[in-house]
């Protein structure tokens, strides 16, 4: 693949993120699609763009209309769970230690919490 088709790809699908989150209440469908049509596929797992995906499903679960806490189902608690956690190792890795978007992850209005809620829910 040469170096302006690689350039157009992932332009191309940068460009499905940014319009996915553009209307919050089909945001994590949408997401969730992208992430499983390019993840493995056409990118790498742990490629920005997917972690990219991961951290805005990491924010959207749990917090917009019909996906609040309370509303989560098991399986989406559980995947909530598995974003969360997938997007701390990644950052064990990119950005060990403290960080802006560990913090963010890590503070107790946002992952801890969010942790917290689904454990005591099994």
């Amino acid at each position: 693949m040469l170096v302006d088709d690689v350039t157009a790809t992932t332009e191309q699908i940068h460009e499905e993120i940014f319009e996915a989150q553009k209307t919050v209440e089909t945001a994590i469908p949408k997401l969730e699609s992208l992430l499983s049509k390019y993840s493995g596929t056409r990118l790498h797992p742990q490629h920005n763009l997917m972690v990219s995906i991961l951290h805005s499903l990491s924010q959207f679960y749990g917090r917009i209309k019909g996906y609040t806490m309370p509303q989560l189902s098991l399986e989406q608690l559980e995947r909530k769970e598995e974003i969360c956690r997938s997007l701390l190792k990644v950052l064990d890795v990119v950005e060990p230690g403290l960080s802006r978007i560990r913090g963010n992850i890590k503070s107790p209005f946002v992952i801890n919490s969010d942790l917290h809620f689904i454990l005591i829910q099994f």
